[in-house]
């Protein structure tokens, strides 16, 4: 798996390399909706394209990768935030 930071780590990064943060905003909330609203799109509205395109395989794939999404911001384990800064 790919490196992931907090976000307050992420704001440190930004400072250890010279700028100064102005402004961060947790989004997590939002995001948590938008992994239930994609999850929802592929399966209600998606899924016959893309098993028509790539197979059942990859829409199997696909889903199961978003359900881990989804059920990591459930449990708070993954968001998304914002920030303003400035060098």
């Amino acid at each position: 798996m790919g490196y992931m930071e907090t976000l307050g780590g992420y704001g440190q990064l930004l400072e250890d390399t010279g700028f100064s943060v102005v402004e961060m905003e947790d989004l997590s909330d939002d995001f948590v909706r938008h992994c239930h609203v994609y999850q929802d799109k592929l399966r209600d509205e998606r899924k016959d394209m893309v098993v028509e395109h790539y197979g059942m395989e990859m829409f199997q794939m696909a889903d199961e990768g978003l359900d881990m999404w989804v059920k990591a911001a459930d449990e708070g384990k993954v968001g998304r935030g914002r920030f303003d800064g400035a060098k």
